[in-house]
């Protein structure tokens, strides 16, 4: 019977646009009576002995260690929150800043002084170029990089991609983005996505003008021991503990 769910629904799910893990969390509930009732019939068994005690107690152990090494990402202050409270400290007033159409892009201006929970603070672009260049003045001077549409696959030619992303850097002394698209477009098909994932490695390489001055992020972590879990997969971190990077311009062009 307790099988029955998780059947159902990866039958369900399998055949739809399902790559990412948290479309497995209807999975743990089921999954978690599962490994209880069969732990629990396991040690029932007069046979099982040592065995299924030493199995079943090592099952218990590690996933109370993992869920007390996670809440480590709670107890601290949240990355995101950690780079606004930064670029408040260190980048002045009306800077201009580059920033990429993403739910973790560090609180800036009202979106961290005077949240309203019914307005979106994200800089969102179009698939027209007047849409990919968005800009606001709140508190520093804001202006959107469209990996998310604009840049998206083979929508526009190389050599217009290159265009948009070199006006876009010449309008800006700072760049703050988060690991979203960075990994996203490490995992997208090379040939439609090659301008931009060339952006990225050359952005990191120093290659652009911009030098990388801090980075942000909170692990998992036991007995002040951090978790690296970078190589996890993309949604099971980046929703509660993305990295944030903020760069700066050193050289123009």
């Amino acid at each position: 019977m307790i099988a029955v769910f998780p059947i159902i629904y990866w039958t369900v799910a399998g055949r739809s646009i399902a790559p990412f893990i948290r479309y497995a969390i209807p999975l743990v509930p089921a999954f978690a009576l599962a490994a209880g009732i069969v732990g629990a019939e396991w040690l029932r068994r007069p046979r099982s002995g040592l065995l299924a005690r030493v199995v079943v107690g090592a099952a218990v152990l590690t996933t109370f260690l993992w869920a007390l090494a996670y809440m480590n990402v709670y107890r601290q202050p949240d990355a995101r929150l950690q780079a606004s409270e930064w670029l408040i400290e260190n980048v002045p007033p009306d800077s201009r800043i580059l920033v990429e159409p993403s739910q973790n892009t560090p609180p800036i201006g009202s979106y961290l002084t005077a949240t309203d929970f019914y307005r979106d603070y994200v800089l969102w672009g179009g698939t027209g170029r007047g849409e990919a260049e968005h800009e606001r003045r709140d508190y520093y001077h804001l202006f959107t990089f469209d990996v998310y549409r604009y840049l998206y696959a083979d929508r526009y030619p190389d050599a217009e991609k290159r265009a948009y992303i070199e006006s876009r850097l010449a309008q800006v002394e700072w760049i703050v983005i988060d690991d979203t698209y960075v990994q996203w477009y490490q995992h997208l098909p090379v040939p439609e996505n090659a301008v931009v994932r060339q952006y990225y490695q050359d952005l990191f390489d120093g290659k652009l003008g911009f030098a990388r001055v801090k980075t942000f992020k909170v692990y998992p972590s036991l007995f002040g021991l951090a978790i690296n879990d970078d190589r996890a997969e993309q949604t099971f971190r980046h929703f509660d503990h993305p990295r944030v990077w903020v760069f700066r311009r050193f050289r123009n062009g």
